[in-house]
């Protein structure tokens, strides 16, 4: 998100506005509130509007511990369900084209996107957890995945060396023609209980069709 400094000095107007209605209703403004605000306030204006998961959960825990008591992972968990919903509710009318304009929609939607982020910044800090570890440990686990080249798994396969994945062993490989097999002596012994990532059975190699091509082969 980028943020003008225009934007800026509006947003801390705003803010000291609150705060003063504060002392005057509600009594005075702490230096913890106020050293917030500025601190926030000059960040943006360094960083040109760029928050990071760990500054969102830094300064929402903050935010939470000023403004609640007791908090639990429950309640912020109940949040992020609900803040689901709108987004869904959101999405689904302005598919339907119905209870409000494409804008209403869109802005509502993002505005639950938003609030999702801030719920799961409370939810990761009442669990004692990083939101910034999170996402730095999974985030480069997913994005090595490609279902396009590895559809079966989205990864490198690991495949058995006998069989190579098939789970089966071809009548060649067990040293024997190939109307003299068993069915059980063409399964892959090696493969049971090792774990190997199987080849989907689409894709493995059809027996008949082997046998009619070794046949064939055979005749010529």
């Amino acid at each position: 998100m980028t943020t003008s400094i225009e934007e800026l000095k509006a947003l801390k107007r705003v803010v000291n506005l609150t705060f003063d209605a504060r002392k005057k209703f509600g009594g005075p403004i702490t230096e913890k509130e106020a050293n917030l605000v500025d601190a926030l306030y000059h960040r943006l204006k360094k960083g040109n509007g760029e928050l990071t998961f760990g500054q969102l959960q830094n300064e929402q825990a903050a935010w939470a511990d000023h403004n609640f008591d007791n908090q639990t992972s429950d309640q912020y968990l109940k949040g992020l369900m609900e803040e689901l919903g709108e987004l869904a509710h959101a999405d689904l009318k302005q598919s339907q084209g119905i209870r409000g304009t494409t804008e209403e929609h869109e802005a509502e939607a993002q505005d639950a996107i938003g609030d999702l982020l801030i719920y799961l910044a409370g939810y990761t800090t009442q669990r004692g957890w990083s939101l910034q570890e999170i996402i730095e440990e999974v985030w480069p686990q997913v994005k090595t995945r490609d279902w396009r080249r590895w559809p079966n798994t989205g990864f490198p396969e690991q495949t058995c060396p006998e069989c190579q994945g098939n789970g089966h062993l071809s009548p060649d490989e067990l040293g024997f023609g190939p109307d003299d097999y068993e069915p059980e002596e063409l399964q892959c012994r090696n493969c049971k209980g090792k774990g190997w990532v199987k080849i989907e059975k689409s894709n493995a190699p059809d027996f008949d069709e082997w046998r009619e091509k070794k046949r064939a082969e055979e005749e010529t």
